[in-house]
């Protein structure tokens, strides 16, 4: 089944124009899923004419090596300002290193601990949680943030949702992934005491809100129950 594409309305305050942002996480290509299941989430995507496209960690679940041109389809991408990315914990089981050569190689930005400004937000990125057990690569917020321009909201991208209990600063809205919903009913239950979130819109506090999709695609045995997959359309306004 290929994911549905959910609208999701999200008030932002000081947010000086509308934004569309298509949003995907944890498509896991590799073994089950390949170049067709990628191409059709791309044309997807496409059709909703994003002005910002996000893909919040867990791409792949190979090697770079294993890849081929599963992942070619993101080329073909289509939005106002690009297509952004952060790295998920399995990209670090496959090697890092090699996962982001791919992926820049493709014409999309990687979002590692910085930030950008896009139309009217600051759009930063950090690491996964894993660089912190690898050594290699760890999430720093302080570094994310870093040079934002402090006049507009911030949007954050962080693949594990537990991010946002460790985070010292406020952002206006952090979009994660990694739950998948649970998955499978009742694997939800034990995602929700390991994450504190599970799907949909939350709101942390008075100033931040986060987005944890579902995910596009699935990992380990390919099944789905009570958890559809998604592609996350945020239709981001001003509060």
């Amino acid at each position: 089944m290929p994911p549905k594409v959910r609208q999701i309305d999200i008030k932002i305050k000081n947010l000086q124009s509308n934004l569309k942002i298509a949003m995907i996480t944890d498509v896991h290509i590799g073994e089950f899923l390949q170049k067709d299941f990628m191409a059709k989430l791309v044309s997807d995507i496409n059709l909703a004419k994003p002005d910002i496209v996000v893909i919040v960690g867990d791409l792949v679940d190979v090697s770079a090596q294993s890849i081929g041109d599963f992942l070619d389809p993101l080329r073909y991408l289509r939005s106002t300002y690009g297509t952004f990315y952060v790295p998920g914990n399995h990209e670090y089981y496959h090697g890092i290193d090699g996962i982001l050569e791919k992926i820049s190689s493709l014409g999309i930005e990687i979002l590692g601990n910085k930030n950008k400004k896009i139309a009217s937000i600051n759009l930063a990125g950090v690491y996964d949680l894993a660089g912190i057990r690898f050594k290699h690569l760890e999430p720093n917020l302080d570094e994310a943030l870093t040079g934002r321009d402090p006049s507009l909201p911030t949007i954050l991208l962080s693949h594990q949702p537990k991010f946002i209990k460790s985070m010292q600063q406020d952002v206006d809205l952090v979009l994660c992934g990694h739950t998948h919903a649970g998955q499978i009913f009742p694997f939800g239950l034990l995602v929700l005491l390991d994450q504190g979130f599970l799907h949909g819109l939350y709101k942390i506090n008075d100033k931040m809100q986060a987005y944890v999709s579902s995910g596009a695609g699935f990992w380990g045995p390919p099944v789905r129950i009570f958890a559809p997959s998604e592609i996350a359309i945020l239709n981001l306004s001003k509060e």
